[in-house]
């Protein structure tokens, strides 16, 4: 399990030539160190009573976030997982054209679940950069920072998962692609929009 490794055996593991972790992985992490540095802004707030009228904001908020946490969480191992699918896919025999049948179906199935993993990380990171405004907006001045710094964060997680999703959406047949291509195409519209609106929120504070 990914998730449950030091920060440097996980980081030894990444820079090696190991096929996992990877691209995907990391970001589903980026989300995570988002959430997590998103909560902290939660969690400070809810600490000061100068602030109580934002304390209900900052639970509802806080406990979607701690949702998408835990789901990115997840989608680290998740991520790793699909892509170890498509290698062992590649590894099928194929001595026959039987065997080379099964195995390009297998490379398809396979690739295609390895695109949909990094798409979910990215609507994770999208639907997060949603609820940093509200932590931006009630939580603490002096931990501003701290929220844009999770923004950017998720910001990265999602742009790392699209380009994962458009690298595997290469070998896949076009009535996939479509369909995918789209949904590419607005999640980052919408990032766009959110980190312009964020960005200006951070210079105006």
């Amino acid at each position: 399990m990914l998730a449950g490794k030091s920060l440097i055996d996980f980081a030894a593991q990444l820079s090696s030539t190991a096929p996992v972790p990877g691209g995907g992985t990391v970001s589903a992490l980026c989300g995570y160190l988002s959430a997590a540095l998103a909560l902290k802004v939660c969690y400070l707030t809810l600490a000061k009573e100068q602030y109580e009228a934002s304390h209900t904001d900052m639970h509802k908020v806080g406990g979607e976030i701690e949702e998408l946490k835990v789901e990115l969480l997840g989608l680290m191992d998740e991520d790793a997982a699909a892509f170890a699918g498509v290698i062992n896919a590649y590894r099928l025999p194929r001595r026959d054209p039987c065997e080379a049948n099964k195995r390009k179906e297998a490379i398809k199935q396979e690739t295609l679940k390895a695109a949909f993993v990094p798409l979910r990380t990215a609507e994770k990171c999208l639907q997060l950069l949603k609820k940093i405004p509200v932590v931006i907006d009630k939580g603490v001045p002096g931990a501003v920072s701290d929220a844009g710094v999770a923004a950017h964060l998720a910001a990265a997680g999602l742009e790392g998962a699209l380009l994962n999703v458009a690298i595997n959406i290469k070998g896949i047949k076009k009535e996939y692609v479509l369909e995918l291509e789209q949904r590419i195409a607005q999640i980052n519209e919408e990032k766009q929009d959110l980190m312009s609106h964020l960005l200006r929120t951070l210079k105006m504070g």
